[in-house]
């Protein structure tokens, strides 16, 4: 994923950034742009399609976006399919973050 955001030219973002809620850890983005609080998961049928993940990501997802984050999920299938979809979702998320501020 990282490859393909630095390919359409968005750079600045961190892998495996862990999100905190003043000391407690509420979640663990696989990729983030945390000066914008944009988060990005990349769920697979394999690690996310089972009871215990299910239910925990959307516990964490919840938590993130409360504590002001954007975010964005997507498929494997979704990336190697269709992985313009993903820059134009990751930029225009990153482009209303920024209008925010």
């Amino acid at each position: 994923m990282g490859q393909l955001l630095d390919d359409a030219g968005i750079g600045g973002f961190v892998y495996e950034y862990e999100i905190f809620d003043g000391d407690r850890l509420i979640a663990r983005a696989d990729i983030a742009f945390p000066e914008q609080t944009v988060a990005i998961e990349c769920d697979s049928k394999k690690w996310h399609l089972n009871g215990h993940s299910f239910e925990a990501d959307r516990r964490r997802q919840n938590r993130a976006t409360i504590s002001g984050w954007t975010v964005l999920q997507f498929t494997w299938k979704t990336y190697k399919e269709s992985p313009a979809s993903i820059v134009n979702d990751v930029y225009n998320a990153m482009r209303m973050k920024l209008a925010q501020k």
